[in-house]
């Protein structure tokens, strides 16, 4: 395997941490490229981290590597903020604004999975 993150144990910490970043990000991006409130940026951040979290870090990461976990990554990210934005009330998000979101994501999941390869079973 390329990569491997230890498999047993609480997510916790790396998701926590995931979670404070995606949305950190997605509430100083998104003011500039799209139109939500700050709760509605958490709830963006919130299942944009989730699903980063479980499909390319728990998943990707594990079987194929860093590189491919950021490409999975970015487009799970762009699609899920495009997804989220049509079916939450009173965000205005466009393709455009889903890719900028998605790239400075991307660019913290680099760091991000590093620190997940580097801390191996110590952190899930």
């Amino acid at each position: 395997m390329c990569g491997q993150v230890a498999d047993e144990g609480p997510i916790g910490p790396a998701l926590i941490i995931k979670f404070l970043f995606v949305t950190g990000l997605t509430l100083v991006v998104l003011p500039f490229v799209g139109r939500a409130g700050w709760d509605q940026a958490l709830v963006l951040g919130l299942v944009v981290a989730g699903l980063s979290y479980l499909v390319g870090d728990r998943v990707v990461l594990r079987h194929a590597g860093n590189a491919w976990a950021v490409v999975a990554d970015f487009v799970l990210d762009a699609s899920t903020y495009l997804a989220m934005a049509a079916v939450m009330p009173g965000v205005s998000l466009g393709a455009g604004a889903a890719v900028t979101l998605a790239g400075a994501v991307t660019l913290g999941e680099i760091l991000f999975h590093h620190y997940l390869l580097t801390q191996g079973a110590s952190v899930r």
